[in-house]
């Protein structure tokens, strides 16, 4: 039997080292349980130990994100469905009865699996773009941080975002607890954005206040741009409305 004589690559080896120095990466499945739970008990070690890695975790990491997004997309579609059914029942009661029964209507679940499976994949993608653009904004603010380490420590960020899947279906249903659902949303995508900036930190190794700037300034575009796009839409629409009057 042929072994395996893959040599690392001189991003893999030490400085100062050799290919024998690069530990073996644990098994795949350990590691992604351990960086699952790692990124949710003890999330500044778990990234540290993400961006010091010779071999980023680029596998567990990304199932860890695909699994995050699948669990998202189909909870929230699940309570999309309780939404519609509950709007079916009202409108009967309210309209005297539908002319089938709700049961024989569309379910929407082949509409909740289309976007399960687009969302799996458009969510690498996403995850890819992300990382390249932060990797340049961290080299813009002085880091000199690997591009792939980056994309693995993006891929455990939205891990806390499972937290709130049970909340969601507890809280979304019921009308006199929308504050507290939208409240805990809030603080789930700060916790994101928090993690966020903690793994530009370490993988780049940059300072705190840096790495704000470099996960901040793309954000900051982004809205502007979003600002600037609805004051264009809203001026037309208006000029268009006091034409017509």
């Amino acid at each position: 039997m042929n072994e395996d004589k893959r040599t690392p690559d001189s991003s893999e080896v030490p400085v100062g080292g050799n290919a024998a120095d690069v530990p073996a990466p644990p098994p795949f499945f350990t590691d992604f349980i351990e960086l699952l739970y790692g990124i949710i008990a003890a999330p500044v070690a778990t990234l540290r130990n993400v961006a010091q890695r010779p071999r980023p975790p680029i596998g567990p990491s990304l199932l860890i994100y695909l699994v995050v997004i699948l669990v998202n997309v189909l909870a929230g579609g699940a309570s999309l469905l309780q939404v519609w059914r509950g709007f079916l029942e009202g409108f009967a009661q309210t309209s005297g009865g539908l002319t089938v029964p709700i049961d024989a209507l569309p379910s929407g679940v082949g509409l909740v699996l289309g976007m399960a499976f687009f969302a799996l994949l458009w969510a690498p993608v996403a995850l890819f773009f992300k990382a390249g653009a932060l990797n340049l904004m961290g080299v813009f603010f002085g880091g000199r941080g690997d591009g792939r380490k980056l994309f693995a420590a993006f891929g455990l960020t939205y891990a806390p975002t499972l937290v709130s899947v049970p909340i969601g279906l507890l809280l979304g249903n019921r009308p006199s607890l929308s504050g507290l659902a939208l409240a805990f949303t809030l603080g789930i995508l700060v916790w994101r954005l928090i993690l966020d900036i903690i793994a530009i930190r370490e993988v780049h190794g940059l300072d705190t206040g840096r790495a704000v700037g470099a996960a901040l300034v793309p954000l900051g575009v982004v809205l502007v741009l979003l600002i600037i796009f609805g004051a264009v839409w809203l001026s037309i629409f208006a000029s268009l409305f006091a034409g017509g009057l």
